[in-house]
């Protein structure tokens, strides 16, 4: 049976509002409703995550656990699971040449994580570096005020790329977000050794997120809440752009929206988005990946039969991965 983390510590993030940022003063229900979508989307950080229903199926893969501290003082849990036996001392190094970095999405942490689809990936000697998102597992709760959230969600990736570049100094990087995991893929595809990356069933903002909780309200009630404005005075009370992190103001929000850079030229992306998905529309995938084929990324789309819940075979990750390998 896999147990529930003990003792996870809060860190709080202190930010910054960026001048050209306006202040607002949402009434009660906006408040309210922002304050349930913030529970909603991210049950880990709010403490409602029921790890030992998730960890029922079993024991899970043998690996080194880690927690590392980010450049905000945010605690981040990583999950390596090695292709062979490795030193757990987390200052050694690996000879691997290619390895999955992944990004869980907002239900079910790496820990908890199909074997079935990742213990073929160690059998064809990729290894697989899984972090915790804020609140999750391993990973410290940060109290959601002014974009600290978010702040400390890419601080923690950053921090975790960085140790993957140190563990693996051989290694080029595929960075692998399913849900709002692929929400960290804009940020660090530039990166000189991640050489492309994976979206399965890819969020690339949180307000397809809310349009698709909305949907889940009774008409005629979902079409008042639309006309009023709600879906985005909600996701951005929620979810607040423009703050900056007050001990690395390189560190901005924004919302939890994908920006691409413009060094990701000749990266290799491949796309699982799910046929019936309710969160992530066609259209809004045929913009990801015209946005990203606009930078000069070679972008490969995969549709998946099912909803927002699906995942691809280990076959599927395989046949990706080998075109990277062969990069």
């Amino acid at each position: 049976m896999i147990e529930p983390p003990s003792n996870q510590e809060t860190t709080p993030v202190e930010t910054i509002r960026e001048s050209n940022t306006p202040e607002s003063t949402p009434d009660w229900l906006t408040q309210r409703l922002a304050k349930t979508l913030d529970n909603q989307l991210f049950v880990g950080n709010a403490g409602a995550l029921k790890y030992d229903y998730l960890g029922r199926n079993g024991d899970e893969l043998p690996g080194n656990h880690y927690t590392i501290t980010s450049a905000v003082g945010s605690k981040v849990g990583i999950h390596e699971y090695p292709t062979q036996a490795v030193s757990s001392d987390p200052d050694s190094t690996s000879d691997s040449d290619l390895v999955l970095l992944f990004f869980h999405g907002n239900l079910r942490p790496t820990r908890y994580l199909s074997k079935e689809i990742f213990q073929p990936l160690l059998e064809n000697g990729i290894p697989v570096i899984g972090r915790d998102f804020v609140g999750y597992d391993a990973s410290s709760f940060v109290p959601n005020v002014d974009g600290a959230m978010e702040i400390a969600a890419i601080a923690n990736d950053e921090a975790v790329i960085n140790w993957t570049l140190e563990k693996y100094p051989k290694a080029r990087i595929v960075i692998c977000g399913r849900s709002m995991g692929a929400l960290g893929l804009a940020g660090h595809l530039a990166r000189p050794r991640v050489v492309g990356a994976i979206g399965i069933v890819p969020v690339t903002s949180l307000d397809s997120l809310v349009d698709g909780l909305v949907a889940w309200i009774p008409w005629p009630l979902s079409d008042l809440v639309c006309r009023l404005g709600y879906p985005d005075a909600i996701a951005h009370e929620a979810f607040p752009s423009g703050f900056r992190s007050k001990v690395e103001p390189g560190i901005v929000t924004s919302g939890f929206a994908s920006r691409f850079t413009d060094d990701i030229c000749g990266k290799l992306v491949f796309l699982f988005p799910a046929e019936v998905d309710k969160f992530v529309s066609k259209a809004r995938v045929e913009v990801f990946q015209r946005e990203m084929e606009e930078k000069g990324c070679r972008v490969s789309v995969s549709w998946l039969k099912g909803g927002h819940h699906v995942l691809p075979t280990s076959d599927q990750l395989i046949r990706a991965l080998g075109e990277f390998k062969l990069k």
